[in-house]
């Protein structure tokens, strides 16, 4: 979060965690670095200039769903748009992924997250169903995720449809090194990638049409070139049996004048 404030425009960034760990550290080794920070363990109180790094100790579930709210819809002096807003989630183990991509997305904000320790709680199905395609349940249950917040309902009572990316960072660094970024877009920026999805179904339609006229025109072809050698071959056998008859009545007439 200090690294956020250091290398952003990002005035406030605020760390949820039922865990009271870290605070006096980051202060200690970033502080110098940005403006504002909590000197006295509790809520910052710096004016509207300074950068701000606050510290809420509660369940993820509550706390993000409380700061976005207070942000997006609080004092009137302080809101703030929902496209200016980023959701960050390092090492979000097992389900915490989900509940924090949902939560986000039901506000309409940007998220990176980082999952961890990912689970398979539908008992196992996709556990088997990544083994045999030869992939681990950690990237398989990640893109299943991805696919979550790329469906046609994320962010939809926000007024906003999501760009998803993954990425990933060197695997020294951890070996959980996917990183799932979600873009925010109001629906009449998305409209180019409706552009491009009817450009692609007229691309579609057009190559199978042609695949499908192909067989077809060759077939019209091959049955045509039959056709005229069996004609030709009839024409041959036809002038055979006239030749034939012609040389056998000549040979008869020929034989009763020796005769």
């Amino acid at each position: 979060a200090a690294l956020f404030l250091i290398l952003t425009s990002a005035s406030r960034a605020v760390v949820i965690d039922p865990a009271k760990v870290g605070q006096n550290g980051v202060e200690l080794a970033w502080g110098d670095y940005y403006k504002g920070g909590n000197k006295d363990g509790g809520r910052s109180k710096g004016n509207d200039n300074e950068k701000v790094l606050d510290y809420r100790y509660e369940c993820l579930r509550t706390g993000l769903r409380d700061e976005l709210s207070n942000a997006i819809f609080g004092d009137e002096k302080k809101k703030i748009h929902p496209s200016r807003i980023l959701v960050v989630a390092c090492h979000a183990c097992q389900h915490l992924t989900d509940e924090t991509l949902e939560i986000a997305c039901s506000f309409g904000v940007h998220a990176a997250v980082m999952p961890c320790c990912q689970k398979d709680l539908t008992g196992g199905s996709w556990k088997a169903a990544g083994k045999s395609l030869g992939i681990g349940i950690g990237p398989l249950l990640d893109v299943l995720v991805a696919g979550k917040v790329m469906s046609w309902a994320s962010g939809e009572k926000s007024g906003v449809s999501y760009q998803v990316r993954m990425k990933l960072i060197d695997r020294k660094i951890t070996p959980q090194n996917r990183i799932i970024l979600c873009k925010a877009e109001g629906l009449h920026e998305s409209s180019s990638m409706a552009s491009e999805r009817i450009k692609a179904h007229e691309k579609l339609e057009r190559a199978y049409k042609k695949a499908h006229s192909h067989p077809q025109s060759h077939s019209q072809s091959s049955r045509h070139k039959k056709t005229f050698a069996i004609l030709k071959r009839e024409s041959l056998c036809i002038k055979s049996a006239a030749l034939g008859l012609a040389a056998g009545l000549l040979l008869s007439n020929l034989s009763r004048r020796r005769k």
